[in-house]
């Protein structure tokens, strides 16, 4: 049996993730609409070893953004799912994110 060195990498990756499986993909902006969010939540996620950590939590950035639902739509389309956002930190220049649509309050 022929084993690619990727496939090796790929093994050795989950191995050392304990067999974590990567999280499904999220809904697209459109169905977040249709369910009635109002607005975006995308935190950074990016490793900070100068962040605190707080109850034994990850050290992560944790930069906050929200923006309106419409503005997203503009932005990124409406097909483009929440896990697919192409968006970077403006304040640490990471990558990694966590995007959450939700309702918002009529003020």
């Amino acid at each position: 049996m022929d084993v690619s060195l990727l496939e090796l990498v790929r093994f050795e990756l989950a191995s050392s993730l304990c067999g974590m499986v990567p999280s499904p993909r999220k809904i697209s902006l459109a169905q977040a609409v249709k369910q009635g969010d109002t607005a975006l939540i995308i935190y950074c996620a990016t490793f900070d070893p100068k962040a605190h950590s707080y109850s034994g939590g990850p050290r992560t950035c944790s930069h906050k953004r929200e923006i309106h639902m419409s503005e997203a739509l503009a932005m990124f389309g409406e097909q483009t799912s929440l896990s697919d956002l192409p968006v970077r930190c403006s304040l640490c220049g990471g990558r990694d994110f966590i995007a959450r649509g939700v309702r918002t309050e009529a003020g």
